[in-house]
């Protein structure tokens, strides 16, 4: 189940900024279980997540001085910023967007010290800071609507070279609705992933690079460029089950064939003509949904028969009362 979200609003520091650590504090106590235990998710946007950088950097900047009224914060203040200090470090699972304020500097995260889940959108990468520093402990990341390339948010870069830092608890990655062309060597950092969503980008090839994902289960590539079908390596393609690839310039379904596990497969809208590309559902025995709409080849009368006879005789056998044939 999809876990709900606990808004903060915007409240700009600079006209109330006591007022805003009030509202913040008052919401997030009332939902306080749910955050903590990940069944709600804090979900901030960029200008309020600043403004509680600043207070805890006024707060906390004598190390920890306990004076309630150092640098002006009265009592209840000082109360909501230690509150929320607590709570930010504490959140397991976070989403963080940018609205139509402009940033002055940096949004710091690195204070989000038991963060697994964060999403990202809108937010200009360039301006986040403290995300690498979480590579080691976040399982799901989601950056939408951030990037032109991988490199700005996963790239580290020494004397010129490439340096690969390893992301070893990711497991779901989604890069989707971004402007994303290539993919490069920095795929070898996710040795775990088990999802990727890199639906919505500009990419024509992934060339090698999905050879790195050893685990791979889930792969969304929809709404791109793609003229053939993803190639994945030797472990890859004994691991996925959803290949959903609609919405590209397919003419093909060479490779297909080799996906032994596969059983979604979504290519529809393509530019596949050839029945001969039918063939590579024989092998599949665990093949269990194909959508193939909006394909040249589907508007013909017995296009349905034609799929069904193409299959494997154990996945019609074994699918037959939940089989399902989009055409």
């Amino acid at each position: 189940m999809e876990n709900t979200e606990t808004m903060v609003g915007t409240i700009h520091y600079s006209n109330n900024g006591k007022v805003m650590m009030r509202m913040i504090s008052e919401l997030i106590r009332k939902n306080e279980r749910q955050i903590l235990r990940g069944e709600s998710k804090l979900s901030l946007d960029t200008l309020s997540l600043a403004c509680l950088n600043q207070f805890f950097a006024v707060h906390y900047e004598g190390l920890g001085t306990s004076s309630t009224n150092r640098n002006g914060l009265n009592k209840a203040c000082v109360k909501d910023v230690e509150f929320l200090y607590q709570i930010v470090q504490k959140t397991p699972v976070m989403k963080l967007v940018h609205g139509t304020s402009t940033l002055q500097g940096t949004v710091d995260i690195s204070r989000f010290n038991n963060l697994s889940e964060l999403e990202i959108k809108k937010v200009p990468v360039h301006l986040l800071s403290g995300l690498k520093g979480l590579r080691h402990q976040l399982k799901v990341l989601s950056c939408t609507r951030c990037i032109n390339t991988i490199q700005e948010v996963f790239g580290n870069h020494r004397d010129g070279d490439t340096v690969l830092e390893y992301w070893p608890h990711l497991h779901t990655l989604d890069l989707s609705f971004n402007h994303i062309e290539t993919l490069g060597k920095l795929m070898e950092c996710f040795p775990n992933l088990r999802s990727l969503d890199l639906s919505h980008n500009n990419i024509v090839s992934v060339e090698h690079y999905l050879k790195w994902l050893p685990k791979l289960m889930y792969l969304n590539m929809g709404y791109n460029r793609l003229k053939n079908i993803p190639e994945l390596g030797i472990q890859g393609k004994r691991c996925l089950i959803s290949l959903v690839v609609r919405n590209n310039n397919l003419d093909n379904l060479d490779g297909v064939e080799e996906l032994d596990t596969l059983e979604e497969l979504e290519a529809s809208h393509n530019c596949i003509h050839d029945n001969k590309w039918l063939e590579v559902f024989s092998q599949l025995n665990h093949l269990a949904m194909v959508n193939l709409k909006g394909n040249p080849f589907s508007y013909e009368a017995q296009f349905r028969a034609n799929v069904i006879g193409s299959m494997s005789a154990k996945a019609v056998k074994r699918c037959v009362s939940f089989l399902t044939i989009l055409s």
